[in-house]
């Protein structure tokens, strides 16, 4: 297909469908953003929610997150539970158990372990070597998909 050979789509592994690859997404982000298609952003990124079925919607606050935003809050957190980083207007808490909701298309890769510090509506990685560089495409996991035909 030549929307996959040209890197502007993706298939999907376990499902049959396509999605815009991270790339595309970066390139039509401002736009998606600037005439308001009410595209969701994930408040633990900043990124754009562009495939709903992998992302998890706070029943409390209707806060919508990466489903592989959510698995490293609730994966590194020291604690039992998570509050949902909806902010201060939801008391929700996601555990363990939360985890068997969550649909992901691929197996999680290794760096979905790296740790991440939550602070309101923006995501600091815990690495002195990255603290003010930009992401690169390994740093958006929701969208990091191999193609499979």
């Amino acid at each position: 297909m030549k929307l996959v050979e040209d890197n502007i789509l993706v298939k999907l592994q376990n499902h049959n469908s396509f999605i815009f690859t991270t790339k595309s997404v970066m390139e039509l982000e401002p736009r998606l953003r600037a005439d308001n298609y009410d595209i969701p952003q994930c408040p633990v990124c900043s990124l754009l929610i562009i495939v709903q079925r992998f992302s998890y919607f706070c029943e409390s606050c209707e806060t919508a997150i990466h489903n592989t935003c959510l698995y490293k809050m609730i994966n590194l957190s020291k604690n039992t539970a998570v509050s949902c980083p909806g902010g201060n207007r939801c008391s929700n808490k996601y555990d363990n158990d939360t985890l068997e909701d969550l649909e992901f298309d691929a197996d999680l890769p290794e760096t979905v372990n790296r740790p991440v510090e939550i602070r309101g509506n923006a995501r600091t990685q815990q690495d002195d070597n990255t603290e003010n560089e930009e992401p690169d495409d390994e740093d958006i996991d929701d969208e990091d998909m191999e193609v499979n035909e």
